[in-house]
C-alpha cells in the first residue's frame, strides 16, 4: 500500500499547482467529501482506501487511490469529480484459491449539499451523493498434466463494477478538528462474465462461458469521520463506514482548498 502511495503522489502536487494557486478555505474529506462551504473555490483531495464487502459468501476486498476534484457553487453546494485505481481481490469462504487483479482506472463523480447551516454552534447538516465505475478481471490459474503435458486452466471473471453510494449526517468544528457522523447508503449494480480456459503452449481454448447481473440492493451502513488542518492550509482526512468485521471501509487523504 506505502509503495502505491508513493507511485501516485506525484499526481497531488501537480493538481495543486494547476488548479490552487492560493488556498483560503475548507478542506474536503476521502471518500465521501464534507462539503467545503466555499463559492467558486477548487478543492484537490487525493485518497486511498480499502473496501471489503461480502457478495454470495465471496469477500469482494478492493483497494483505491483517488485523485478528486470538487468546485463550491454558492456556498452550499459542491460538484466533484474523481479518477483513480482499484484493485479487486476474491477470497471464497471455504478457503478454495483466491482470485486476484492488477490496478485497474477508476472514475466518477457526485455532489454535496449542506443544506443547514448553525453558525454560532459550528454545525452543519449534509447531503450527498457520488457514482464509481471500474471494469476489473480477477484471475485463477491451476496446472493440469494431461498426457504427460502440462495444461493450464484459468478461470477468470469480468466485472463492470458500478457503485452509486449517499450519505448524510452533520459535522462538528473544534478548533483544528471537524467531525463528521452520519449515515451511508449505497447501490452495487454489477455486469459479469465467468469465463473458463484451458492454455496450451500460450494458445488458448475457451471451455465455458456464462454472463449475468448482480444487484445488492440497498446497503445500509453508519459513517464516521474526521478532518484535522494543518498548516500551510492543508488537511488530513479520515473516514469510516462499518456495519461489522465483514464489511466495512477506510479511508484516508490529504486535501486543500483554493480559488483559481
Amino acid at each position: 500500500m506505502i509503495r502505491l502511495l508513493q507511485k501516485f503522489a506525484w499526481l497531488y502536487p501537480f493538481a495543486l499547482s494547476i488548479l490552487l494557486p492560493a488556498a483560503n478555505a475548507e478542506a474536503q474529506p476521502a471518500g465521501h467529501p464534507i462539503a467545503t462551504h466555499s463559492h467558486r473555490e477548487f478543492t484537490v483531495s487525493f485518497d486511498g482506501g480499502v473496501v471489503r464487502l461480502p457478495i454470495a459468501g465471496v469477500a469482494n476486498y478492493s483497494r483505491r487511490f483517488m485523485l478528486r476534484t470538487a468546485y463550491g457553487l454558492a456556498g452550499r453546494f459542491d460538484l466533484f469529480g474523481l479518477v483513480g485505481a482499484v484493485k479487486l481481490k476474491l477470497s471464497p469462504e471455504n478457503k478454495a484459491q483466491t482470485m486476484d487483479d492488477r490496478y485497474r482506472l477508476a472514475y466518477g463523480a457526485g455532489f454535496i449539499w449542506h443544506f443547514l447551516d448553525f453558525v454560532d454552534d459550528g454545525i452543519r447538516v449534509i447531503i450527498g451523493a457520488q457514482i464509481v465505475r471500474f471494469k476489473v478481471q480477477p484471475t485463477m490459474r491451476e496446472a493440469l498434466l494431461v498426457s504427460d503435458s502440462e495444461v493450464e486452466k484459468v478461470f477468470q471473471l469480468k466485472y463492470d463494477w458500478r457503485e452509486l453510494g449517499f450519505n448524510t449526517g452533520f459535522n462538528k468544528k473544534f478548533s483544528r478538528f471537524n467531525f463528521y457522523v452520519g449515515a451511508n447508503a449505497r447501490v452495487i449494480h454489477r455486469q459479469e462474465v465467468r469465463a473458463e480456459k484451458l492454455m496450451l503452449n500460450g494458445d488458448g481454448v475457451s471451455v465455458n462461458e456464462t454472463r449475468g447481473v448482480y444487484r445488492s440492493g440497498l446497503l445500509f451502513s453508519p459513517l464516521i469521520g474526521c478532518e484535522i488542518s494543518f498548516p500551510a492550509r492543508l488537511k488530513l482526512n479520515f473516514e469510516g463506514i462499518a456495519t461489522g468485521k465483514t464489511s466495512y471501509t477506510f479511508y484516508v487523504g490529504l486535501s486543500q482548498t483554493g480559488v483559481l
